[in-house]
Order: C-alpha cells, then sequence, then structure tokens
C-alpha cells in the first residue's frame, strides 16, 4: 500500500530527522528514531532514504 505524505509532514520528518543525527551513529539509526516517534515503521517514514539524499552530512 503506497501512502502520499503531504509537504508539511515531510518537512516536519526532516527537521526531526535533521535533530536527531547528530546523536545517533548512523543515519539508519536516525531513521528508525523518527519513525518511532511518529508512530510508523523506517520503511513509511518520510524522512526515508528519499529524504537523505538531500540531508547534509
Amino acid at each position: 500500500m503506497n501512502r502520499t505524505y503531504s509537504a508539511e509532514m515531510r518537512k516536519r520528518a526532516l527537521r526531526m530527522l535533521a535533530e536527531a543525527k547528530p546523536d545517533h551513529p548512523t543515519t539508519m539509526s536516525a531513521i528508525r528514531h523518527v519513525a518511532g516517534m511518529l508512530g510508523m515503521g523506517p520503511r513509511r517514514c518520510p524522512c526515508g532514504s528519499a529524504g537523505t539524499r538531500s540531508m547534509p552530512e
């Protein structure tokens, strides 16, 4: 089942990911953390791999 997230939800998830990244050893662990905070799995999270491509390291 494909889900489409609003632009607002994606921005929120990416902002949360940017805030979480310094506290986690890998990007994937930060994504898991944010996904859990949003109540979804990491594959469903709008901050997943597609979102991290535009994120500065």
